[in-house]
């Protein structure tokens, strides 16, 4: 029923926010290298649910956000841009949560706009990124918000984001509202998501 509805829209890259299901290794392959999530930590650092309490009671001095491509693995695909935030002394999960929020609003739709500009793609497990005003025989680095998000590849060509035209359609899939309970897509109860 989820790829069925997803389907009808022949997306060229799937948006999940807010997903709180996993969704099985079916489904997972048929939209593999063409599926994006964002997660409230940095990855691989606390994947699942309770990502901000988490870092707080490990004593962690920064904390944020990862954009990953979606693997059958919970939290696991190759990471495509994360962003941090300092862990301040008196934080609890609601400011942490907030400050942490502030950023994914940033770093996922420039994650979204690499990979319908055809800038984005995953190579044996790792996101690259490439940026078509470096040389791309040299292998441009790319820092964003003091992390690294990938090496250019030496072709601009292959799968996993390559759209004609620069121009993509996405899904945003917020599915656990309408399809709570999804059957034949493999999606099932998840134990993931924000704190």
């Amino acid at each position: 029923a989820l790829a069925q509805a997803i389907d009808t829209h022949a997306p060229d890259l799937i948006v999940l926010a807010g997903f709180m299901r996993l969704l099985g290794p079916e489904c997972v392959r048929r939209y593999e290298g063409r599926m994006l999530n964002i997660h409230p930590s940095l990855l691989p650092a606390f994947p699942g649910l309770h990502t901000h309490r988490r870092a707080i009671e490990a004593g962690c001095k920064i904390a944020g956000a990862t954009v990953h491509f979606v693997t059958a693995q919970l939290d696991h695909g190759p990471i495509v841009l994360q962003a941090t935030v300092p862990v301040l002394p008196n934080d609890d999960e609601d400011s942490l949560s907030a400050r942490v929020l502030a950023q994914e609003h940033v770093i996922y739709p420039r994650a979204v706009r690499w990979f319908v500009q055809g800038q984005l793609r995953t190579e044996r497990g790792v996101a690259l990124f490439f940026n078509r005003a470096e040389s791309l025989s040299r292998g441009a680095r790319v820092s964003v918000g003091g992390t690294l998000s990938g090496r250019a590849p030496a072709s601009a060509h292959g799968a996993g984001g390559r759209v004609g035209g620069g121009v993509a359609r996405i899904a945003a899939v917020e599915m656990a509202r309408r399809y709570p309970r999804a059957r034949g897509s493999g999606a099932g109860r998840a134990g993931r998501g924000r704190a």
